[in-house]
């Protein structure tokens, strides 16, 4: 697995392990629904970005224009199946708004911060 890969895979764990202490985190504070609501918007983030690593890293072409197609449609997927996961988590599962946006918007400085330290490290 090309070392590119193995990094986005690195920040959906990161992304998973958030999800996972924000949710014990409203578990204590509480209750269940709270933390299932919390799993359930960081779940909505981890699982869009695995989309997104699924199609950028879909095929092995190097030329800029097929990774930049890729990327662009990597985006677009992670973007349409955010809408739809939020749209059928709060249609059919009546979660909790504030755990779920927050547990979400939560995971997103993990993806940041992760690009940060790697261009911090001078890994490209």
């Amino acid at each position: 697995m090309p070392s590119a890969s193995r990094a986005a895979l690195r920040i959906a764990l990161w992304q998973a392990l958030a999800t996972l202490a924000i949710a014990g985190f409203f578990l204590a504070l509480s209750g269940g629904q709270w933390a299932i609501s919390a799993l359930v918007g960081g779940g909505i983030a981890v699982v869009t970005s695995l989309a997104m690593i699924g199609v950028m890293f879909r095929g092995a072409d190097t030329d800029p224009r097929a990774v930049m197609t890729r990327l662009y449609a990597g985006e677009a997927t992670k973007l349409a199946l955010t809408v739809v996961l939020f749209v059928a988590a709060i249609k059919f599962m009546r979660p909790a708004i504030a755990p779920l946006l927050i547990a979400y918007i939560a995971t997103l400085p993990v993806y940041w911060l992760a690009l940060l330290r790697k261009s911090r490290d001078g890994i490209s």
